[in-house]
């Protein structure tokens, strides 16, 4: 089974994704900000990073400069999830090979689709 790790500070956003993609069949880990995503990674490789921008501690982007530099995790597709839409957060995932971009609020209908096409590419 594939996992995909999501990483998000808010706490209700996390539970309703991992609920979803549970029930779609995929293994899931929390994390609310990048420290605690790094950590996991540490621990275990995902397949699939959902990621929000804005979080405490360790953001989106410096989350994203740290795991590209990283060898064994530097290839993970992340699918960003954000309420931050501006050209420059929009330039740095198009740096960081970010494969999609969804606005917050986000349509729950289109995150599956967008889970699947990118696990169906990397595998």
């Amino acid at each position: 089974m594939q996992k995909i790790l999501i990483v998000d500070d808010d706490v209700n956003l996390l539970v309703t994704i991992s609920t979803r993609l549970k029930k779609a069949g995929y293994i899931t880990k929390i994390a609310s900000d990048g420290l605690e995503a790094l950590d996991a990674l540490n621990e275990e490789r995902c397949d699939l990073i959902i990621l929000d921008i804005l979080m405490p501690h360790l953001d989106g982007s410096s989350f994203l400069a740290i795991l590209r530099t990283r060898d064994n995790i530097h290839d993970i597709p992340i699918i960003v999830l954000s309420a931050k839409s501006d050209n420059e957060i929009k330039e740095i995932c198009k740096e960081m090979d970010v494969k999609i971009y969804l606005v917050k609020p986000y349509d729950p209908e289109q995150l599956l689709p967008a889970v699947e096409s990118i696990l169906k590419k990397s595998t």
